[in-house]
């Protein structure tokens, strides 16, 4: 994934923390659902930043 913005964002990274992407089996699952577990098992990747002056 790739995101461009039009100027600085200096709290992108803490936006982005608050987003959950998850796999397509899961888009019919309720709130409820998912906080009970039922969501199946995910596994945390590594994020790269890359850009100006990195």
């Amino acid at each position: 994934m790739r995101i461009t913005t039009a100027e600085p964002t200096p709290l992108l990274l803490n936006n982005l923390s608050r987003i959950a992407i998850l796999p397509a089996e899961s888009a019919e699952l309720t709130t409820e659902q998912m906080n009970a577990g039922q969501g199946g098992r995910h596994r945390a990747v590594q994020v790269r930043l890359v850009g100006a002056g990195r």
